[in-house]
């Protein structure tokens, strides 16, 4: 291939044979013609057109307008010759005839795209770019700054080249065939060497130059092109730019998007090396940062009028797509921009590239659509020595640019023309020096770097001086290695990709009055983002636009997307759970013991909650506890005190005090619910809980038993048992609270009770008691049931026993309020928690040491401390019958008062009318002896037998006390019935009345009768039969009488039933006390006996 193109360089030079030498005092400025395609066209064979076209060559056919061109000069009016007339239509018929040159020791080549294709036409060359000749003029500017420092390239002077490639591939490739040479065979001996060359200005050119010049090794510094594909060093080794690449500006523009909360736009590019990268990377970085994409289109040469169509409609069709990001040529994205205008699209925010980011020419007569866009543009700061240059130029005596009058022209809208009419004349002060072209200042730069970069290579090669030729490969390495004082960099340099540092200038255009003009607005580099934000004048005003497909949904919720990702519906975070950020795709959930606060955007530590002594509820607890504990000390106090006592004697003092330690205990729970919850307290609780009450259940059951065997003969067969004896009844107690403890030790050395933090709550953390499962808190509760069960069974049995021996319905009440209790306990203890609970289980301790201090002591304080004269022995029991008759029953005989001494007399019981005589008074003298002492197990057999005949008499009595309630209940059912059958007969003679009065009515007024006479007769009928009521009235009132006299006896009957059952139930006490008395000690034995004696006439039963 390389031989192919030295044949092509080798031919271009023999049509130029003659090499004519430049004129050393003349112009040094010409415009030729080299007819490169001509040459292709006639030296190159089919498969060498084919190599040719692989390189980006076009294969162009031999056209009349390929023949060589004469050289133009200037005429008087400073236009090249034959350009006259044709600056009015806009366009040059023949472009490739003009460009600049000068030649020096080594020339450096240019090329800009002077004109560009317009939609309009169809002729690539047909507009004119007016920045075009202030980049050629920065470029002219750099060269003399070069030749006229004795810094850079002292005693060399520079050359260049200056060509348009229209911005045309097919263009630019011929305008490159002309920068390339060969060191050898067929060059020209007078001609310079092209060491570089600046250009092209855009992408889609400098690829194909890229590679032409390659094969040359001629280094290549562009001022404008960014495409990401040009930092490709193997594909474009001799590339190299002073503008950054197109994805630092792909990340300004995600940078854009992120801070202006934009996350639903469109994205348009050019399909090729320019806009086709630069869209890549734009969508990877948007999809990094959660921006969709709705619609991406690419402008193709081809389509590019229905695509623009497309755009516009799907602008239309969707309100959401606020803001367009171009990678577009400036012919490309100005045909949307017409679509729009002509279809009225004025609501949208263009976002620009550098190519037609700060292009007036661009957005001229489609103002009103890019209003407010903003514009990426290379960076770089206003160079005054350049602007002072451009300001002392004068339009007619320029000769170098041979494009400085037309572009000037085209810019300020005049000719320099003078036989022009279509544009008014240039005045010529007209100059670029106030106009903004960031990339004028690229092309400084471009320039300089290929200076130095020959500076440093020269200086260190000692033959590199005069027509030596310069070797590409060698020289490329020291231009990527310059470092120098730049224009747009005060550390100018490349990096190992040949682009410099990324910055950018963001610029905005702004309507003042009729005028649109670009402001920059903001500052960007990779490291600070931006910065130096100015006022910004949006399409709508100076709120940025709202580009998105669902509104942003705020912390505190979570999004579940649609048919695209940004399109999402908001919903609340639900439960324990929060979200911290916008447009959240899940909510988080809370820790155990965190709560969410009203946003549900933060996790709140919850407040740790127990019952403490400071609490109100706790407060009272305490107090009514202490309460009970001094009631219990006092109670334990007087029954001490009085403990020789007939009432107190009768309770078994030894249980009671056993009763009111478990009553102690059951208060001192409380405090242990109150105490902030440890691992100690927690195991103390159920020991403690289980313990007093088992103390308070065994000594109710152990009394309860005591009772029950001394009245139920079965359970001793007729002998004295061993739990009549106080030692044995203590140990009995004592077993059951033993049991209960055994249990407690077992379940807490598998299953301690540990100090917890309970986060079921949402609103707070329970510190609590936790145990490892309900089964040891249930057998102590349940044993402790069982007890409590079986005592109040026992109790009820025993309830009706008579005298002193009334104990048995305390227990009955304090059993059965403390069954009702601790079942309402039990179902609460494990269905509450926290605070709760400890209220319940205090409650519960504190209401069933409380019962029990009322059934079981209150009665016995009550008569010891208040009504000291009921402290005695009953004596006598009288019951009446409602018959009226008589019955004596003889207690025991008064002989048993000497049994101590004789320990032989029997017991009788039988009438005896003479044995009716008061009684003398007896006390006892303690609880030490009981029925052990008794040596006579006879007379103990008699006792029984007494007894038995005793309860024989009280069921016979009891036969005949039913027999009579029958009756009565008889009669009074008579009396009823009776009752109801008079009230019928009322009822039938109501309605035979009525239909007297009605059956009247109607017969006097069928004679014609008025109503007021019918009235008067009626009423007199009325008074008739009122007499007559009258007698039924007294029949009535003697009925009524009679059934009142029936239901006085009735109730007299019913009053002496019930009457006589509470002489019987009394008599049983009597009968109970006795031999409980009997059982706990002689001494007691014997006041019974002697009471029995003296009161055995005195007690009769009447039936």
């Amino acid at each position: 291939m390389n031989s192919i193109l030295l044949r092509v360089i080798s031919v271009w030079c023999a049509i130029y044979s003659s090499c004519q030498a430049y004129s050393s005092h003349g112009s040094d400025f010409v415009h030729i013609n080299p007819s490169v395609i001509l040459t292709f066209s006639e030296n190159l064979t089919h498969n060498s057109q084919d190599n040719i076209e692989a390189f980006g060559f076009p294969r162009t056919p031999r056209t009349t307008d390929d023949r060589p061109k004469t050289r133009h000069r200037r005429n008087a009016a400073n236009l090249p010759t034959g350009l006259a007339g044709e600056e009015e239509g806009g366009t040059v018929n023949a472009p490739s005839q003009i460009f600049a040159y000068k030649k020096g020791d080594f020339n450096i080549g240019g090329m800009f795209a002077v004109r560009f294709p317009d939609p309009k036409y169809t002729d690539p060359c047909s507009r004119v770019l007016t920045l075009t000749g202030l980049r050629i003029e920065s470029m002219l500017y750099a060269i003399d700054f070069i030749n006229n420092s004795t810094d850079i390239l002292p005693g060399v002077e520079l050359g260049f080249e200056i060509r348009d490639d229209c911005s045309n591939k097919n263009r630019a490739l011929r305008e490159a065939l002309s920068f390339v040479s060969t060191t050898g065979g067929g060059a020209c001996p007078d001609e310079a060497q092209t060491v570089g060359v600046v250009g092209t200005g855009s992408s889609s050119t400098s690829g194909p130059v890229a590679n032409l010049l390659g094969l040359f090794k001629v280094p290549q510094v562009s001022y404008s092109a960014t495409s990401s594909l040009l930092s490709n060093k193997k594909l474009y080794p001799y590339f190299m730019r002073t503008v950054a690449s197109d994805v630092n500006q792909a990340a300004v523009m995600a940078d854009l998007a992120e801070d202006m909360n934009w996350n639903y736009v469109m994205i348009i590019h050019t399909d090729d090396a320019y806009g086709t990268p630069g869209m890549e990377h734009l969508s990877t970085l948007l999809e990094a940062r959660n921006v969709c994409i709705a619609h991406t289109f690419s402008l193709r040469s081809e389509s590019r009028g229905i695509v623009a169509d497309n755009i516009v409609q799907t602008l239309l069709d969707e309100p959401e797509i606020s803001v367009i990001f171009t990678f577009c040529q400036k012919t490309d994205i100005l045909r949307v921009l017409n679509e729009a205008f002509n279809r009225g699209l004025l609501d949208r925010t263009w976002i620009a590239s550098d190519s037609w980011g700060q292009s007036s020419q661009t957005v001229q007569d489609v103002e009103p659509v890019v209003r407010g866009m903003l514009g990426i543009i290379p960076k770089s700061s206003p160079y005054e020595k350049f602007q002072s240059y451009l300001a002392e130029l004068d339009p007619y005596t320029n000769q170098r640019n041979p494009w400085y009058q037309l572009t000037l022209g085209e810019q300020f809208n005049c000719t320099f023309d003078p036989s022009s009419l279509l544009r008014k004349p240039c005045t010529g002060t007209e100059t670029f020096a106030q106009v903004e072209d960031t990339h004028a200042r690229f092309v400084i730069d471009a320039v300089l770097a290929l200076a130095y970069g020959l500076n440093n290579m020269i200086s260190e090669c000692q033959d590199c001086h005069g027509n030596v030729q310069i070797d590409g490969e060698a020289y490329l390495d020291y231009v990527r290695n310059v470092n120098f004082t730049g224009v747009t960099n005060p550390n100018f340099k490349f990096d190992e990709d040949g682009d410099p540092l990324a910055q950018y200038e963001i610029h905005n255009l702004q309507e003042h009055g009729r005028e649109f003009s670009f402001v920059r607005v903001a500052d960007w580099d990779p490291v600070k983002k931006f910065t130096e934000w100015k006022d910004v004048v949006w399409q709508a005003g100076t709120t940025p636009p709202l580009s998105r497909c669902s509104p942003d949904c705020p912390a505190g919720n979570f999004i579940t997307l649609q048919t695209h990702k940004c399109c999402w519906k908001c919903y609340p975070c639900e439960g324990i759970s929060i979200s911290t950020s916008q447009n959240s795709m899940q909510c988080t959930s809370c820790k155990d013991g965190e709560r969410v606060n009203a946003n549900r955007t933060v996790c709140l530590v919850n407040p740790v909650i127990y019952l403490q002594w400071k609490d109100p509820v706790a407060i009272v607890f305490s107090f009514l506890t202490s309460i009970g504990l001094i009631v219990t000390g006092f109670s334990l106090l007087v029954y001490i005190q009085h403990r020789n006592s007939a009432t107190i004697k009768a309770t078994s003092t030894e249980l009671s005090y056993l009763l009111l330690l478990g009553i102690a205990m059951n208060y001192c729970c409380t405090f242990l619910f109150i105490a902030t919850p440890t691992d100690i307290i927690c195991s103390a609780k159920i020991l403690v809980m289980g313990a007093s009450f088992s103390v308070y259940v065994g000594a109710l059951l152990t009394k309860t038993n005591r009772i029950s065997r001394i009245f139920n003969r079965k359970l001793s067969d007729g002998a004295p048992s061993m739990f009549l004896n106080i030692q044995y009844q203590l140990m009995f107690a004592f077993g059951i609270v033993a049991i209960q403890i055994a249990l407690q030790v077992i379940w807490f050395q598998v299953e301690p009770g540990v100090a917890a933090l309970d986060y079921s709550d949402p609103e707070f953390t329970l510190l609590q008691c936790q145990y490892s499962s309900y089964l040891g808190p249930s057998v102590a509760i349940g044993y402790n049931a069982i007890l409590a069960m079986l005592c109040l069974y026992k109790a009820f049995r025993t309830r009706k026993l008579p005298g002193q021996f009334n104990d048995s319905r305390g227990i009955c009440f304090a059993m059965l309020t403390c069954c009702l209790i601790w079942f309402i306990f039990f179902a609460s203890y494990f269905t509450t928690t926290g605070i709760a609970n400890s209220i319940i289980c205090s409650t519960a301790f504190l209401s069933c040491g409380t019962s029990g201090l009322i059934c079981m002591f209150l009665p016995k304080l009550w008569i010891v401390l208040m009504r000291p004269e009921r402290n005695v022995r009953q004596s006598t029991l009288k019951m009446k019958s409602s018959l009226g008759s008589h019955v004596t029953i003889n207690t025991v005989s008064g002989a048993v008062t000497n049994n101590k001494a004789k320990k032989n007399d029997g017991l009788s019981l039988k009438p005896d009318p003479s044995d009716m005589k008061a009684s003398s008074s007896h006390s006892s003298e303690g609880d030490g002896d009981n029925l052990s002492q008794i040596s006579n197990e006879n007379d103990d057999q008699k006792f029984l037998e007494e007894i038995k005949i005793l309860e024989q008499d009280l069921q016979e009595a009891e036969m005949e006390r039913d027999d009579a309630v029958a009756m009565a209940n008889e009669k009074y059912q008579q009396m009823i019935e009776l009752q109801k059958s008079q009230e019928d007969e009322l009822l039938e003679i109501d309605k035979e009345i009525q239909l007297e009065k009605t059956s009247l009515r109607e017969l006097l007024k069928n004679e014609g009768m008025l109503d007021d006479e019918i009235d008067g007769i009626v009423a007199m009928e009325i008074n008739s039969n009122n007499e007559e009521g009258n007698d039924w009235n007294e029949k009535i009132k003697e009925l009524v009488f009679k059934l009142d006299a029936v239901s006085s006896e009735r109730d007299t009957l019913d009053k002496q039933v019930q009457e006589l059952k509470l002489e019987c139930q009394h008599w049983k006490q009597i009968m109970s006390q006795s031999v409980q008395e009997t059982s706990h000690n002689d001494t007691e034995v014997e006041g019974l006996a002697e009471d029995i004696s003296t009161t055995k006439d005195d007690v009769k039963l009447t039936v």
